[in-house]
């Protein structure tokens, strides 16, 4: 069978373990058969998750716009499962980039005259063309981080068991323009720190890091998902020093496969200029979609190798 339709065992697999055949997705997606039965289509020839992801991937970077693909990701989001924990390092992927002009009426009005969001979709197209292969981001590490740091960093609003402190790291890929124009922007955005040099094989591995977040269990910040749990990532606490960018986003993450993790990035488009305030319903801060990450545990570190070449350091 090549969709696992009841829950999986969500702790980190083993890094000797052997990735999976099939996805992994909550009881819930039985209630969804149209979707479970395009996602069987869809895997078949392929022998992993990620490697329909993969092929995924392809489609949307030689496209203009999402299309059918986005309701397959928001499908698959939509049946994954919340993790409960991760640690250490884990690989990154960016699926896809959208420009979210559903954020904003105006913006969206006049996506609709000049056909910008249907037919085509600039961000996605920008990225396909110039970064999809010379991605700087490289992942996420995880640590855990304490009920007392916790308390501090949120002033109290985040207390509580069970939470992460992670940072984003990056890569400087040589001789690509896209990528140190990237890595140029992300300073400003990410409070980006770079790292100390390495040895000379080591140039094009990781460079630097930024974009703390705190991540725990909550539910998701879609209004038509509330009822969600997720993990989320979020970046938004004034503690955290990030630039105002990232100080708008929250990932939001679930299982897929064992070891492999769906990521879905949401920026606030409402009071932007006000400090954030977690108190207050994520509806007020009308939360849009900017685009699909995966993340993946070392497990899985020899077959995205194999799919994803020019994503490969040593």
């Amino acid at each position: 069978m090549l969709v696992n339709q009841d829950h999986p065992n969500t702790q980190t697999p083993t890094v000797d373990s052997i990735p999976t055949a099939s996805f992994c997705l909550a009881d819930t997606s039985r209630d969804d058969p149209d979707a479970m039965r395009v996602l069987q289509d869809d895997m078949e020839g392929c022998s992993s998750p990620l490697e329909l992801l993969h092929e995924w991937s392809v489609q949307l970077n030689r496209r203009a716009a999402h299309g059918e693909l986005a309701t397959k990701l928001d499908a698959l989001f939509r049946h994954g499962i919340a993790p409960r924990e991760l640690s250490g390092f884990h690989h990154g992927i960016t699926l896809s980039m959208c420009t979210g002009l559903d954020a904003f009426t105006w913006l969206s009005a006049l996506g609709r005259r000049l056909g910008v969001g249907e037919g085509i979709d600039l961000v996605q197209l920008a990225f396909g063309l110039f970064l999809s292969r010379t991605n700087p981001w490289t992942g996420k590490a995880f640590s855990p981080l304490s009920s007392e740091n916790l308390e501090e960093l949120s002033h109290g609003a985040g207390a509580g068991d069970g939470a992460m402190q992670g940072i984003n790291q990056f890569r400087r890929v040589r001789h690509s323009f896209t990528n140190a124009v990237a890595l140029r922007a992300l300073p400003w955005m990410m409070s980006l720190e770079e790292l100390p040099p390495g040895p000379p094989w080591a140039m094009s591995w990781r460079v630097a890091k930024g974009g703390h977040f705190i991540a725990r269990q909550a539910p998701c910040v879609d209004s038509a998902l509330s009822h969600k749990t997720v993990l989320d990532l979020n970046y938004r606490w004034d503690a955290l020093g990030n630039g105002f960018g990232t100080r708008l986003l929250r990932d939001q993450l679930v299982t897929v496969a064992p070891g492999l993790y769906l990521g879905k990035l949401f920026y606030a488009t409402e009071k932007l200029s006000e400090p954030y305030d977690p108190t207050l319903p994520d509806s007020d801060y009308a939360y849009r979609s900017f685009g699909y990450f995966l993340l993946l545990h070392e497990s899985w570190r020899q077959e995205k190798d194999r799919l994803f070449p020019e994503l490969a350091y040593p």
